[in-house]
């Protein structure tokens, strides 16, 4: 399995957001595969491309992905390469302030409602690809994820291939962990706060469980995980469970609260997972828990990492909440237990194996 990496954060971003953006704001599809095309000839050899202010454009996106470098400031135009150009550069990137729910990524919603406002529609593709190759698909929020279904993986998937080759034994081409030796039994158990979501591990899911009927996924997943899933009710953000290993963690975990949150609304009873159900999965429980329900931060925290049986191996996950939540931590493990942690499940991995 390929270890974290940011530049296949933005890569898979900038491959998905063009087919997000199509369905979500009625913009032609072809159009939107055109694009697509575009940033998977930008992935790897953006000298090919033959239109020159194609060509102009891929080396930007290809810039952005491998080495987070911006275009230089650029004028306005009627062109929808250009003016994506100029829409990334111009619009002010706010402040990182948690506790303040103001966070740098939120840069990437304010570009795009800059281009939907250009005359040009395809500006608006073009647009989300560029900013998405800068802030990652970690920075896209649910309700494109849910738009893409399905095709968040096929573009994953053909962009990650671009960059790394075929490995059909590893993610995304075959699901995470599916050896024997390296399965857990499966988990799953109430939210202490909302009985309509269910708190597991990837290996419940696979078990096709009849209960839930949407899921918000914290690892990585691969279709044939759950196929019993609509995958528009199927939510999988791109949060991974090492220090430092999430450009935009604070929003990543914002957005997977708030996917939980709009699927209840919709009525759905949600079952939130990661590979093992202990570390990411309580962190995301405890957000929503506080966001939408009204729980104080550090009993929140503390109840569901009970919950699970789970752990604070990356305590990044629990400071991150606690930004949000206004109320940082100084030292997870004594500020949350006091008293000392509950048992770890049993059957959980060693310290840093994560899906």
């Amino acid at each position: 399995m390929l270890p974290p990496d940011p530049t296949d954060d933005r890569a898979a971003g900038a491959a998905c957001a063009p087919t997000a953006a199509a369905r979500l704001h009625q913009r032609d599809p072809q159009h939107a595969r055109a694009v697509t095309d575009l940033v998977h000839t930008a992935l790897t050899a953006p000298h090919t491309a033959t239109d020159p202010a194609d060509r102009t454009w891929a080396h930007h996106l290809h810039a952005l992905v491998h080495t987070r470098t911006p275009p230089p400031p650029t004028p306005n135009s009627a062109d929808p390469r250009t003016a994506s150009l100029h829409l990334f550069t111009h619009t002010p990137q706010p402040p990182h302030h948690p506790a303040q729910h103001t966070l740098a990524a939120h840069h990437l919603h304010h570009t795009l409602t800059a281009a939907r406002q250009h005359p040009h529609p395809d500006t608006l593709l073009y647009t989300a690809a560029l900013a998405t190759a800068h802030w990652g698909i970690s920075a896209l929020d649910p309700h494109s994820l849910r738009a893409l279904g399905h095709d968040q993986h096929t573009h994953t998937e053909r962009a990650l291939t671009a960059l790394h080759g075929h490995h059909p034994d590893q993610w995304p081409h075959h699901p995470i962990r599916t050896r024997d030796d390296l399965r857990l039994p499966p988990f799953t158990t109430p939210h202490p706060h909302d009985h309509g979501v269910s708190l597991g591990n990837i290996d419940h899911l696979r078990t096709a469980p009849t209960t839930p009927t949407a899921a918000v996924s914290l690892c990585r997943t691969h279709p044939s995980d759950a196929p019993h899933l609509d995958p528009t009710h199927w939510v999988r953000p791109w949060l991974h469970d090492r220090p430092g290993a999430n450009t935009n963690l604070h929003h990543t975990l914002t957005q997977a609260a708030q996917a939980v949150a709009d699927l209840r609304t919709e009525g759905h009873h949600v079952f939130l997972h990661c590979w093992a159900g202990a570390s990411r999965t309580p962190a995301v429980a405890a957000l929503y828990a506080i966001t939408h329900l009204g729980a104080h931060p550090r009993t929140a925290l503390a109840q569901t990492i009970t919950a699970v049986g789970g752990h604070l191996d990356n305590p990044s996950l629990a400071h991150a909440v606690a930004d949000l939540a206004g109320t940082p931590l100084h030292h997870a493990h004594t500020d949350l237990f006091p008293q000392g942690m509950g048992p770890r499940r049993p059957d959980l991995p060693r310290p840093h194996e994560t899906g």
